[in-house]
């Protein structure tokens, strides 16, 4: 086992050598990281998606065109402003989930230790920082996502949903009946920096009972009269700042 292991990590350094340019070879610090990947995520550097992905990664550092991997519990607010950064540098900013089959994040890994053999980690430090500050100054005209926030929007001290549903009038031949999985329905709202509700949108989930599903676009309109009566909110705060903002609403259509 041991001695695959080995094969497996001079491959991959074998590779990284061979990418190396005129101004720039493969240090020791790059081939710490490579085998601080390799233990922290047990890459099976012998599988055929890996091999295929290590010599892509391989031909484009050789034609300069660099991918800067970041792998994230979740997509960080400032991924697009990070990405545009990466973009002045000549370097492809990707974002990833760390739960992804980590066989095809040997591009990424690979890359990455490219990456950072040309920059400090101070510098990608640094550019985490400064897209997320072009992230929180865009504040008078960016539209945040709620889940960003540090603060919803809200309505009248309650939860919006129970105002909607409490005034909706349903479709004549509605079964409200409760399902063992509740019927519902999502709508997206945007509400702006004066507590000002702008505009709406039916996201694509929902759950009805078939009966209900013929219902579905008077439903919507019904829902549409409510939230055109139902005046200003509180907007959502980020920053110490009041902010346009996007919330999604989860309506639970079955009788209390």
């Amino acid at each position: 086992m041991m001695k695959y292991f080995t094969v497996s990590i001079s491959l991959l350094l074998v590779l990284l050598v061979s990418c190396n340019k005129s101004e720039n070879t493969t240090s020791d610090k790059e081939e710490a990281l490579v085998e601080n990947y390799i233990w922290e995520f047990g890459l099976d550097y012998s599988s055929t998606e890996c091999l295929e992905q290590l010599e892509k990664a391989k031909v484009d550092a050789e034609k300069d065109s660099l991918t800067f991997t970041v792998y994230y519990g979740r997509t960080p607010r400032y991924n697009e402003e990070l990405k545009e950064l990466w973009s002045k540098e000549n370097i492809h900013f990707d974002s990833r989930l760390s739960c992804t089959t980590v066989e095809r994040n040997c591009y990424g890994y690979y890359m990455d230790s490219v990456v950072k053999s040309r920059f400090s980690q101070g510098f990608i430090d640094s550019m985490e920082k400064k897209a997320d500050s072009i992230y929180l100054a865009a504040w008078q005209t960016k539209t945040y996502m709620y889940w960003h926030l540090d603060q919803n929007p809200t309505y009248k001290m309650t939860y919006p949903e129970y105002f909607i549903k409490r005034d909706l009038i349903y479709p004549k031949g509605w079964d409200t009946i409760p399902m063992h999985l509740h019927q519902y329905i999502e709508v997206i709202v945007t509400i702006d920096n004066t507590g000002e509700m702008l505009d709406w949108s039916f996201d694509s989930s929902h759950i009805l009972k078939p009966i209900n599903e013929k219902h579905l676009p008077v439903l919507k309109k019904q829902i549409g009269v409510v939230l055109k009566g139902m005046g200003k909110w509180e907007p959502g705060i980020l920053d110490g700042k009041k902010v346009k903002s996007e919330i999604l609403l989860n309506i639970n259509l079955d009788k209390d």
